[in-house]
């Protein structure tokens, strides 16, 4: 079998092509790809907290800040985001 004919190469094609459709999609609303993980957390768990975001992602609690944090982000400006 040529390497051009392999089921794994046409998956992670398939995977990438797919990546770069959700990024453009998703950018559309100004939440960048990496952060949108928090949304979903977020859509299944209301009022779920920063240092739980943090925590369940494994992400460093600044980044979490970064993407949610009051005036300027992206969730933010999304109109998902808010401070309690």
């Amino acid at each position: 079998m040529k390497r051009e004919d392999s089921i794994g190469r046409f998956i992670g094609m398939l995977h990438r092509y797919m990546r770069m459709c959700f990024e453009q999609e998703v950018y559309r609303f100004g939440i960048p790809d990496p952060w949108f993980h928090y949304l979903v957390r977020l859509r299944h768990e209301d009022g779920v907290s920063q240092e739980e975001l943090a925590e369940f992602h494994h992400d460093d609690g600044a980044t979490v800040a970064r993407a949610v944090k009051t005036e300027g982000g992206a969730l933010h400006r999304a109109g998902i985001g808010r401070q309690r």
